[in-house]
């Protein structure tokens, strides 16, 4: 046993993981490690999370991913009720934070087509983000409605890489010091980022 004289400083990286992922389906009819999440995030010694950095170049990795977060979805939109309770528990939570002087802002980060398409069968933004923001009395800030940052590099359908999640951040950042009093912008901020600056085929395109 060579484990006890490691330091796994990562637990996605401990060698009694690494063997269990070996073979994707051990027993036929019974979920093997494939149809689970291995890793995906990274966290700086800042305590910054981030998309692990091998997701954006390692094709068999990232078609992984998909697979899983694919699988995750019922192939059944929500039910109503379930909905409901959601939105009850969200408001409950909502109204204590600002019943202590805080404030809410919703942010509806992107997704790529594929897993959107999933995404809305399950619960469209009618009846999950619209409703949300009507029963909170809460602002949001939706991908959608932020043209400057679509078609963002999503290795994996869901995790945005490092270069557009900082053009991403910067976008709705901005929105946000709108949406409430409790953040304001700095006078000397730079000029606002675009999909331009972390894919370089919309740069090529927009030539």
């Amino acid at each position: 046993m060579i484990a006890p004289g490691l330091a796994m400083l990562d637990d996605s990286y401990q060698l009694s993981t690494l063997v269990f992922q070996l073979d994707p389906d051990w027993r036929r009819g019974v979920k093997g490690p494939y149809h689970d999440v291995w890793k995906v995030g990274e966290r700086t010694t800042n305590g910054q999370s981030s998309i692990w950095r091998r997701l954006e170049h390692d094709q068999r990795l990232s078609e992984h991913a998909r697979t899983v977060w694919h699988e995750l979805f019922p192939p059944f939109p929500i039910e109503d009720k379930n909905v409901q309770e959601i939105l009850v528990r969200t408001k409950i939570a909502v109204d204590k934070i600002r019943a202590r002087g805080g404030d809410v802002v919703f942010v509806r980060p992107p997704s790529a087509p594929d897993l959107r398409a999933v995404e809305d069968r399950h619960i469209p933004r009618a009846s999950g983000w619209d409703a949300l923001l009507a029963y909170t009395h809460t602002n949001g800030i939706h991908i959608d409605d932020l043209p400057t940052v679509q078609h963002l590099t999503l290795p994996e359908s869901s995790h945005l890489s490092h270069g557009c999640a900082t053009v991403f951040t910067d976008a709705y950042i901005r929105v946000v010091a709108q949406q409430t009093p409790l953040l304001h912008l700095k006078a000397d901020l730079p000029p606002a980022l675009s999909t331009r600056d972390c894919v370089p085929s919309a740069v090529a395109s927009a030539d």
